[in-house]
């Protein structure tokens, strides 16, 4: 038995979930607190999960009912019957089962008629019920459309905020954004084009006498599913660098295995008369190129976040100083060896 309902209860145990999976990422992904991306990842992690609260709430607590569902009857049961059972649950709640309420009333009227049904199990309770002035399917999906298209615009912003310049994770955008859309275009298209039916009990036909797949209440919660697991996935600011470090590491060792042969290959380059000039515009060109990239301030900024600083004080051009000095000193102590 449920403490308070069942969907609120689903809501607090999702709700501890999120947040004991949120001190364990960021015990195990904290930054520095000088680290100029940790502030910024920190009031993205607090929009990222209060994102998550919204469509968790959202996806249990105000789930939109559906009358055949809670009733346990069929789509093709009669109106008689449908309003016998819902003035019956009225009466047992302690109301007048004389007067329904105008919402309930409306609906039950709208329910007369099997295109009604079909298109409740299309576009839901919410719609069918609130729409007074609607009466064909296109009205309908007029209707319903907007708010549909309204949810995913909101996830495309998330995706848009939790990847904004500052993040290392504007590369993510394009590739976060498509699956939205794509996702968006593909929910249109299946509510707006499903066949549905009505069941007939009584049809010698098992397939006739199917339940139909309720499409919206199906589509609600999977698209709810889906806004709860993608920004987790693809740019949320919990994931670490070091994963796209390890990406690098393959293209790393192949320019490392480039370096070590280009010595050679530029004294032979230099040795021809028709290939040093070209040879030299080729690396004046790049030269300056690296010189636009180290000067830019947003590389600089990013560089000094993930502790590869290159300005003067930085981490990446001590280490460097050392490194070389070091090198150096045993270049020089292998010199005096061999003279001597």
């Amino acid at each position: 038995m449920p403490l308070l309902s069942a969907s609120l209860d689903t809501f607090l145990f999702s709700c501890l979930l999120i947040v004991l999976s949120y001190v364990f990422l960021v015990s195990r992904h904290k930054l520095p607190v000088e680290n100029p991306l940790g502030n910024l990842r920190s009031f993205l992690t607090y929009v990222l999960i209060f994102h998550t609260f919204y469509v968790v709430y959202f996806a249990t607590v105000r789930r939109p009912p559906n009358l055949f569902k809670a009733l346990g009857i069929s789509v093709g049961e009669p109106t008689e019957n449908i309003r016998h059972l819902v003035t019956r649950l009225q009466m047992l709640s302690g109301d007048d089962p004389h007067s329904l309420p105008p919402t309930v009333d409306g609906l039950l009227k709208k329910l007369g008629s099997f295109e009604m049904r079909l298109l409740y199990v299309r576009f839901g309770h919410d719609v069918v019920t609130m729409c007074e002035y609607c009466r064909g399917a296109d009205e309908f999906a007029f209707f319903a459309f907007p708010g549909l298209l309204l949810q995913y615009i909101r996830e495309i912003a998330l995706v848009g905020v939790l990847t904004i310049r500052g993040t290392n994770r504007e590369w993510w955008r394009r590739i976060a954004l498509w699956p939205v859309v794509i996702v968006g275009l593909v929910e249109v298209w299946y509510i707006a084009t499903s066949a549905i039916w009505v069941p007939r009990p009584n049809s010698p036909n098992i397939e006739q006498r199917a339940e139909p797949y309720m499409i919206h209440d199906n589509g609600f919660l999977i698209r709810h599913v889906f806004f709860v697991i993608w920004p987790l996935v693809a740019p949320s600011p919990l994931s670490h660098p070091s994963i796209a470090l390890a990406q690098m590491l393959p293209a790393l060792g192949t320019t490392l295995d480039t370096l070590r042969h280009y010595g050679v290959v530029r004294a032979a380059a230099h040795r021809m008369p028709d290939t040093r000039p070209r040879t030299n515009a080729f690396w004046d060109s790049k030269r300056e190129h690296g010189e636009w990239a180290r000067n830019d301030e947003g590389v600089q900024t990013t560089a000094q976040g993930l502790g590869l600083g290159y300005l003067p004080g930085g981490e990446l051009k001590e280490t460097t100083k050392v490194v070389v000095g070091k090198i150096f000193d045993n270049l020089g102590t292998k010199w005096r060896e061999r003279k001597s």
